[in-house]
């Protein structure tokens, strides 16, 4: 059940090891959102991972959720990056497909539904939050609905939208989501 929203932000990882970049970035965020979100090699291309940035993160005090995109990665590499997040620390991991990236073979190891369901079990004995996204602004909402309760059903404790431009466009969504058994209902934090 949602209880509480939380204002995060993403930081896009440059694509560089630049330590300082990514320190301002954190820097500037800190005191203005309650967890920064660190993406996983965003738009499909090679980036900083962002297990490096939660200990650029840590040294800051500031709360991270890493990314974990399936689209690259077969089982093996994600189970690392799980056991990495929570080795340093992360509050949450937010599991994910990834983008598409043009005519580039993606691994089909894992679904992201199926890294949900594995990601607790993984990161033990840390107390990792497992995350998934949700697209409140999808053409097909019955669909993205669909999606969500099987992600719910597979662990996933909290849930990251698109960023919203049309709140009339997410009161729609979230009234639909209310009448749906995914556990995500009450009221919008």
């Amino acid at each position: 059940m949602l209880r509480t929203a939380l204002v995060s932000a993403e930081i896009s990882l440059p694509g560089r090891p630049e330590a300082l970049r990514v320190r301002e970035r954190i820097a500037a965020l800190a005191d203005v959102v309650d967890v920064v979100g660190l993406t996983d090699n965003h738009a499909g291309q090679a980036r900083m991972s962002p297990l490096a940035a939660v200990a650029l993160a840590r040294e800051q005090g500031v709360s991270t959720i890493v990314h974990v995109s399936c689209r690259d990665r077969n089982r093996l590499a994600l189970r690392s990056q799980v056991v990495g997040a929570a080795a340093l620390g992360s509050e949450g991991v937010l599991c994910l497909y990834g983008d598409p990236v043009g005519e580039t073979p993606r691994v089909k190891d894992m679904t992201a539904t199926e890294l949900i369901s594995a990601a607790r079990q993984w990161a033990e004995p840390h107390d990792l939050a497992v995350g998934a996204v949700v697209n409140p602004f999808a053409v097909d909402q019955d669909r993205e609905l669909r999606l969500l309760e099987r992600k719910v059903l597979a662990g996933a404790e909290y849930v990251q939208s698109q960023m919203v431009f049309d709140v009339d466009v997410l009161a729609a969504f979230w009234s639909v989501l209310q009448t749906c058994s995914t556990g995500f209902a009450s009221t919008p934090g």
